[in-house]
């Protein structure tokens, strides 16, 4: 792919943002400087995406280039879900002596049923993802052995392109369900001083998948400042399969959201979220990540609550009961660090967040 230009001072080194962490004062999710993509000079806003496969990368000169990007037009690989799915966000501990391949077996039987997203973080150590010690072949390999289809993370961080095409080609050959194909956090994001490398983002990672014949999910921070819904059509075009939308904010905004874009022209699958916390500090970290934002009086409601384990399955229950009936979403992503200390009680705590979304979905 052609690239003509950069966006200065991105310290993903990214051409087509905005990012999914740009804060609501318009500044970089790193550090205080305004992101180049949607601080522009125009009252306005950020102009919408043009009708080209890939959206010309915003520059800080206004207007930006509009000669369109020369990229072979991906046919993406179709994805459905029966309906109303449920994905459930699964890693391991970031750090337990334990056997590795034991707790990806436990992990398998409590998500039975459900979708599991293996996720990328950028809390992790380095060189790591979220499969901890074994390789993503692996512990996909042993959730398919338990019948859980997998969504596997794929990130533009420490990632070069041809890291990214070895990626995608190893979880088509290991039977993932899809990757889920994001630029991903910087570390600094998160309070981590770690020096990282972005050689790739995910618009340009995109067309990997469908040149695989694997299917691939996409992200959207809708409450994150920028043109979200022209950067989802943008997503689309370049062959994404679905998108599992970020938390942002209430049922209702997340609806309107979905609404936009529907009128904008996107048709993918729309997956929403559901805050799997169950406890003030599960919930502080989850509020951490850049770009997000959980429910109004969500974390006050389990801070408050005379038991939280109980309190947390039950809101999330609730929501994901809104969200389903509202007739926009083809699934609920369980996302968060649902609760405990060891990697048992966190199991728990999912488990317990499934059966209660599970339970009010079939009474919807």
């Amino acid at each position: 792919m052609n690239v003509a230009h950069q966006a200065p001072g991105c310290p993903k080194e990214m051409v087509h943002g905005p990012c999914g962490g740009v804060q609501p004062d318009r500044s970089c999710e790193v550090d205080a400087r305004p992101c180049p993509f949607v601080a522009l000079p125009s009252a306005s806003g950020p102009p919408p995406y043009r009708s080209v496969l890939l959206p010309p990368p915003y520059r800080s000169v206004w207007p930006p280039d509009s000669s369109p990007v020369p990229v072979p037009v991906p046919v993406p690989v179709p994805l459905t879900f029966d309906e109303p799915a449920l994905v459930v966000d699964v890693r391991a501990p970031l750090r337990w002596p334990g056997g590795a391949l034991g707790l990806w077996r436990r992990t398998a039987a409590v998500v039975s049923g459900c979708i599991a997203l293996v996720g990328d973080h950028a809390d992790n150590p380095p060189a790591h993802d979220d499969t901890g010690r074994l390789p993503p072949e692996e512990v996909i390999a042993v959730l398919l052995d338990a019948g859980v289809r997998a969504i596997v993370t794929v990130t533009g961080r420490s990632h070069s392109p041809a890291d990214v095409r070895r990626l995608v080609r190893s979880c088509r050959d290991v039977g993932a369900l899809a990757v889920h194909v994001v630029t991903g956090d910087h570390p600094r994001a998160l309070g981590i001083d770690r020096a990282v490398r972005f050689d790739t983002e995910s618009l340009r990672m995109l067309p990997e998948a469908p040149a695989a014949q694997v299917a691939a999910t996409v992200a959207e921070s809708p409450a994150a400042p920028g043109d979200r819904v022209g950067r989802l059509l943008a997503k689309q075009r370049a062959g994404a399969s679905a998108c599992i939308l970020n938390h942002s904010g209430d049922a209702g905004a997340l609806i309107a959201f979905v609404d936009r874009c529907r009128e904008a022209g996107v048709t993918l699958p729309m997956i929403a979220p559901v805050p799997m916390v169950a406890d003030r500090h599960a919930a502080l970290r989850l509020a951490a990540f850049p770009g997000l934002r959980l429910p109004a009086g969500f974390l006050a409601g389990i801070a408050d609550a005379a038991d939280p384990a109980a309190h947390g399955p039950a809101l999330a229950a609730q929501l994901a009961a809104t969200l389903v009936r509202s007739g926009r979403f083809a699934g609920i992503n369980l996302s968060g660090g649902a609760a405990g200390l060891t990697p048992d009680e966190r199991l728990a705590a999912t488990a317990a967040f499934i059966a209660a979304t599970r339970a009010a979905l079939r009474v919807r």
